[in-house]
C-alpha cells in the first residue's frame, strides 16, 4: 500500500445522464455486503452498457481513499476520490466487445469488496451523454506543465501526485507494474532471479501460488546496499480483505536493510503475496528477488 498523502483530486464530475437514455442504467451494486465496514463502492449515476467510444465513465461514490477498476485491457486503473468522496473514472475498453469491469476502493490496508459493471464497446451504440470524467490530454496540466510536480495535485489523474508521480520523479518502474496494491496481483515467475524497482510510494505485491505442505523461499538483494527495504508473506485473503496493515503477517523479514530473507511452510494449498516496501516511502532503488518452492520432506 503506498503511503503518499491523498491530495484533492481536480476534475469536473458531469452531470448524470438521464435514465431514458438508450444505453444506459441505473446502479448496478452486487450482493456481498462489507469487508470489516469498508462497503464496495456505489455508481450512483447512469453508466452506460454500450458505447461507441474507447472508454466508459464510471462515476460513483466512496468511503474509502482510491478507487481501482480491473478488467479493462490495459490493467488496473487507480484514481482518487474527491474528498466528498464522489469519484469518475475514465476506463478504456476493448475494441467490439464485452467487458466486465469490477470496482474496488481501499482504505486504511482494507480493500472493499467489488461492484461490477459490464459495457459492451459497440460503433454502432448511441453516443452517451457526458461520455468523459475528464477530457483527454490532461487539459494542460499534465505534469511537464511548470509547477506541476510541487502543486499537490493529481494533474494527470493517475492516483498520483508530485514526487509520487513516475512523470514527476522520472522513476521507471519494473514489468510487473502496476502491482502497487494487493488487488490484481500478478504471479511472480519462480526459480528464477528478478531485476525489479521500487519507485518512490510505489511499493510491490507479487503472488505464488503455494500446495499444501511445500516450503516457499524468497531472498531478496538491493541493488544499493544503502537501500533499506522489508519484505513480508500473507494469505491472499488476507492483504485482500483483513488490511494487511492491521493483520499480522505469515512472516516479516524485518531485517529493514538491503538484503532479506523470508521462508514459509505453506500449512494449506491457496495464494500467498509477498510485499515488498522502502522503510522510507519516498525510497527508490532496484532489488533482486528469487522465490522457490520445494516438497517439504519429514
Amino acid at each position: 500500500m503506498s503511503r503518499l498523502s491523498l491530495a484533492p483530486l481536480v476534475a469536473l464530475l458531469a452531470a448524470s445522464c438521464v435514465a431514458e437514455d438508450p444505453g444506459v442504467r441505473e446502479e448496478h451494486q452486487p450482493d456481498g455486503g462489507a469487508a470489516l465496514g469498508l462497503e464496495a463502492p456505489r455508481l450512483v449515476s447512469a453508466v452506460p452498457v454500450q458505447t461507441p467510444l474507447a472508454s466508459v465513465a464510471l462515476r460513483g461514490k466512496t468511503a474509502g481513499s482510491r478507487i481501482i477498476v480491473t478488467g479493462g485491457p490495459n490493467g488496473p486503473v487507480v484514481k482518487l476520490p474527491l474528498p466528498s468522496g464522489d469519484f469518475c473514472v475514465d476506463v478504456p475498453l476493448r475494441a467490439g466487445e464485452s467487458s466486465t469491469l469490477s470496482v474496488v476502493t481501499l482504505e486504511g490496508g482494507l480493500v472493499s469488496p467489488p461492484t461490477e459493471h459490464v459495457v459492451v464497446q459497440d460503433s454502432a451504440a448511441p453516443k452517451p451523454a457526458n461520455p468523459y470524467c475528464d477530457p483527454p490530454a490532461c487539459n494542460g496540466s499534465c505534469p511537464t506543465t511548470e509547477g506541476a510536480c510541487t502543486d499537490g495535485k493529481d494533474n494527470d489523474l493517475d492516483g498520483w501526485t508530485d514526487d509520487c508521480d513516475l512523470d514527476c520523479s522520472g522513476c521507471v518502474d519494473d514489468v510487473f507494474e502496476p502491482n502497487s496494491y494487493p488487488a490484481a496481483v500478478p504471479f511472480l515467475p519462480l526459480d528464477e532471479t528478478h531485476d525489479l524497482k521500487l519507485c518512490p510510494c510505489h511499493d510491490d505485491w507479487l503472488a505464488v501460488y503455494l500446495k499444501a505442505d511445500t516450503k516457499l523461499d524468497v531472498n531478496l538483494k538491493g541493488d544499493d546496499p544503502g537501500f533499506n527495504i522489508n519484505m513480508k508473506l500473507y494469505r491472499a485473503e488476507d492483504a485482500e480483505k483483513g488490511g494487511y496493515k492491521s493483520n499480522t503477517p505469515l512472516r516479516d523479514a524485518g531485517s529493514g536493510g538491503s538484503e532479506e530473507v523470508i521462508s514459509w511452510k505453506a500449512d494449506k494449498s491457496g495464494m500467498y503475496y509477498i510485499y515488498v516496501y522502502s522503510t522510507n516511502s519516498k525510497g527508490s532503488g532496484g532489488y533482486k528477488l528469487t522465490a522457490t518452492v520445494s516438497k517439504v520432506t519429514e
